[in-house]
């Protein structure tokens, strides 16, 4: 196994789900990568790069704050991601038209005329076969007329498979933000592989997304999505749709609520997960 080192993390346990002034600590007075919530838990992660990670004291200074109650930090290692999966991965089939296959597995079965969406597994979320994903990926192209020609935000967009679909179906320019470094890599060999233009990278936070998109995809859980609702909604121009997955069909009512401000347009299940289509009116 490769062990080396891809990001250090530090594992902040809080007294409360209002994380908002400590993260802004955290992004002022250090340099992660990027911070999530972890879903209904009072906690939250920090990234960081190897060479980023803060001295001691830092980490000090977050324990002594009223709104903590531990900090921990672990390590994530790079692994060989690509040849675990070169022996599971199996073509996954969006609907008639779309495919989504793997590099090293280009023959599909009943695949005359489908087209194929190349997407190489790796360290980056996002192949299409988990539950989120796919939902997500049958919702878009249940409405693929409205991706036609529009500007389109992937929030969380991991390898970059909804951005690289967004392309397929005709959207305008994608904009990609995810704080994984490893996604930039991802995305760029997978905009090759698929001989797709137009995405641009960010390798940032949505908090500071400050451009109004017709569509925005959201594929992540319950937890990130609620934490940067007031984005999600601000980021959204009127009349435009947001793509939400990663909701569990437990949390399908505080989900709703959540976006109550918006007109609920669609939803599909594929076993235990949902996905949602709202127009901000």
């Amino acid at each position: 196994m490769n062990r080396e080192i891809q990001s250090r993390v530090i594992v902040i346990d809080t007294l409360s789900q209002d994380t908002d002034e400590l993260e802004g600590i955290i992004w002022t007075q250090s340099q992660p990568s990027g911070i999530s919530n972890e879903v209904n838990r009072n906690q939250i992660l920090v990234y960081y790069p190897p060479e980023k990670f803060p001295q001691r004291a830092f980490i000090r200074k977050l324990a002594s704050l009223p709104a903590v109650a531990s900090v921990k930090s672990k390590v994530i290692f790079k692994r060989d991601w690509n040849r675990r999966w070169q022996l599971s991965v199996r073509p996954v089939r969006i609907c008639d038209e779309f495919v989504i296959v793997p590099p090293f597995r280009k023959r599909v079965r009943n695949g005359r005329g489908v087209k194929k969406i190349i997407i190489n597994p790796s360290m980056a979320f996002g192949t299409g076969h988990h539950e989120s994903t796919l939902g997500i990926m049958r919702l878009i192209y249940r409405h693929k007329r409205e991706i036609d020609g529009k500007r389109v935000a992937d929030f969380g967009s991991g390898s970059g498979i909804l951005s690289v679909f967004a392309r397929m179906l005709g959207s305008g320019e994608v904009d990609a933000f995810d704080f994984d470094p490893e996604c930039k890599s991802a995305l760029e060999e997978n905009m090759k592989l698929n001989n797709i233009s137009g995405i641009n990278f960010f390798n940032r936070s949505i908090r500071y997304v400050r451009k109004k998109y017709d569509i925005i995809f959201a594929n992540m859980l319950f937890g990130e999505i609620a934490s940067n609702k007031d984005i999600i909604q601000r980021s959204l121009k009127k009349n435009g749709l947001v793509f939400f997955a990663g909701i569990l069909d437990c949390e399908r009512s505080q989900f709703i609520n959540l976006f109550s401000r918006l007109d609920l347009l669609d939803e599909l299940i594929i076993n235990e997960w949902r996905s949602f289509l709202f127009r901000r009116i």
